[in-house]
């Protein structure tokens, strides 16, 4: 069950409006463009507002939710909206949400999810919560994964009493599926968006006083603080230095190289980090099939935004080897690779992929060409 924080509404005398607003019957994205990344600017809470208010232009009421110190730090913006609130009720509820990460679904028998059709290389899924009689109405959440950032739309108010894209909803789930969808709903966004904000109608207030954190260009010196973070400090590395394989990988690529003494053999360990615009160039696609690399190629594992893909040469007597793990975003290619003493066997499993990659390779904003500025932060090995 899902605790709602309780929200004072006041009836207001008409709706909201926002300049340019549609009806229930048609879809606002498709007005709603996204610039190229360098003109987005960052995401208002009442840009949130007015991007839900142009889905559901019924709402009674808009204002900005999720205000807690540790919400505001996790960099959440979200904004609460009410429908047909009566004399002594709130009326239905949306939220809005959007967050750098935020928790992965739990699907269960208590709580069933579905996936739907993918958005613009989102992953979407559908999850809800039945009704307990005289209890709770149970509530609808439709979550938009993106590799640097988690759309959520929540919705409650009617009874749930099974598989909601079956029951005669007061706001329907493509109604819901299109909100969270929506272009603008970025936490980099279009400056209409911010206008559409400004000139929102009505805001309830409660945005936080001081501006999110916003995300930064990654750089090739903020790949290598990420990974000695996660690897045992930057005192365990050294010799930081742009990877050989900058250029290999093409135009815009950027890159890092860390080398450590090896704790259990003789030699050292070499890790390559890059991150790149385009697909490595020994693979057609994102798969292995048709891959140009000398040595072999296999899947890793599955995830929402692009497969990991493991290409090797394992280690014999006169070569070290080396193990490459790689996934193929919509937009970017993030690899690593690794040499030296770690024996490299004939099953990655042995190895753990690369340097246990599949842990340091999960899709958050310090893989990418975006980058939590607080990265910057943790020391630069020497």
């Amino acid at each position: 069950m899902v605790m709602f924080r309780a929200v004072t509404v006041a009836t207001l005398a008409g709706v909201l409006v926002v300049a340019g607003c549609a009806s229930p019957d048609s879809d606002p994205s498709a007005d709603h463009t996204l610039p190229p990344s360098s003109e987005r600017v960052p995401l208002s809470f009442r840009a949130v507002g007015a991007i839900a208010v142009a889905h559901l232009p019924e709402a009674s009421s808009v204002e900005a939710t999720y205000q807690e110190p540790r919400e505001i730090r996790a960099g959440r913006i979200a904004a609460d909206l009410r429908l047909r609130p009566g004399p002594a009720e709130d009326g239905e509820l949306v939220r809005v949400m959007i967050a750098p990460r935020f928790p992965a679904l739990r699907c269960t028998k208590v709580m069933p999810c579905a996936d739907l059709p993918s958005s613009g290389g989102a992953a979407v899924q559908l999850a809800w919560e039945r009704e307990a009689p005289e209890e709770d109405p149970g509530y609808v959440v439709v979550r938009v994964s993106r590799p640097h950032e988690v759309a959520f739309v929540l919705y409650a108010g009617p009874a749930i009493t099974g598989d909601p894209r079956k029951l005669e909803l007061p706001v329907s789930i493509d109604r819901l599926v299109a909100l969270a969808t929506d272009p603008w709903l970025r936490l980099r966004t279009a400056p209409e968006a911010i206008t559409a904000g400004d000139e929102l109608t009505d805001w309830g207030g409660g945005e936080p006083p001081t501006p999110r954190r916003d995300w930064v260009p990654q750089t090739g010196d903020g790949l290598m603080r990420q990974f000695a973070r996660g690897q045992g400090g930057a005192d365990r590395w050294h010799d930081p230095e742009v990877s050989p394989y900058q250029d290999e990988f093409g135009a815009g690529t950027i890159s890092g190289r860390l080398t450590r003494d090896a704790t259990n053999e003789s030699g050292v360990e070499t890790v390559d980090l890059l991150v790149s615009k385009q697909p490595l160039p020994w693979l057609q696609g994102n798969t292995c099939r048709g891959s140009t690399y000398p040595g072999k190629c296999s899947l890793l594992k599955k995830s929402p935004f692009g497969p990991y893909l493991t290409l090797w040469t394992p280690t014999t007597a006169d070569d070290p080897g080396e193990a490459w793990t790689i996934q193929v975003r919509p937009d970017e290619t993030v690899a690593a690779r690794l040499t030296g003493a770690t024996k490299v066997t004939e099953k990655p499993a042995a190895w753990g992929g690369v340097y246990g990659s599949e842990t340091f390779f999960e899709p958050t904003p310090a893989w990418g060409f975006l980058a939590d500025p607080q990265i910057f932060l943790f020391p630069l090995p020497d």
